[in-house]
């Protein structure tokens, strides 16, 4: 299974937590920073999945509704500025592998 790090803004937490515990630890909150420009974000490890993927779709669908920070990271590529059209397309195309 395939592992990203995602990037939303710390307005999200409660939504990010409620993942963390529907995903049976295929989520996992690993970092809130605050940003110069960006405000506070929260950053969780997401295993790429059947489950996790309608999961972290609505809250990146979500996030970029409210024009929020929206960042998908893997293996140092940086995916940023996505729609909500193809948010849900790009993680089922991460969990690919490369």
């Amino acid at each position: 299974m395939e592992k990203i790090i995602i990037e939303v803004d710390k307005n999200f937490e409660k939504e990010l937590n409620d993942a963390v515990i529907s995903s049976k630890d295929e989520i996992v909150i690993v970092n809130t920073n605050k940003f110069e420009g960006i405000g506070e974000i929260i950053q969780a490890m997401v295993v790429l999945g059947g489950v996790t993927i309608p999961i972290i779709g609505k809250i990146i669908i979500e996030a970029i509704r409210s024009k929020k920070h929206v960042v998908i990271k893997k293996k140092g590529f940086i995916v940023s500025g996505i729609s909500e059209k193809n948010a849900v397309q790009i993680l089922k195309d991460l969990s690919h592998g490369d």
